[in-house]
């Protein structure tokens, strides 16, 4: 395996988390307004921090939450 191997399953298995962790999120508050309020700047910059993602990534995975939010609500 190469390194860019290594680093797209790397990439790929961290996106993975990011989404099934915000999904959890989802089954959990099932309410829109409180899932609008879990994804504030405060929650995004923590899971900035925590996955390591580039700013372009992560408003990627979020837009594509939000859009999964207004599709179950």
């Amino acid at each position: 395996m190469t390194n860019n191997e290594i680093g797209l399953i790397f990439f790929t298995a961290l996106i993975v988390v990011l989404v099934s962790r915000i999904i959890l999120l989802i089954i959990v508050y099932r309410k829109k307004e409180k899932l609008l309020k879990i994804l504030t700047f405060d929650y995004v910059l923590q899971l900035h921090s925590d996955a390591g993602l580039d700013w372009d990534t992560l408003s990627i995975v979020l837009i594509y939450v939000r859009q999964r939010i207004k599709e179950l609500t």
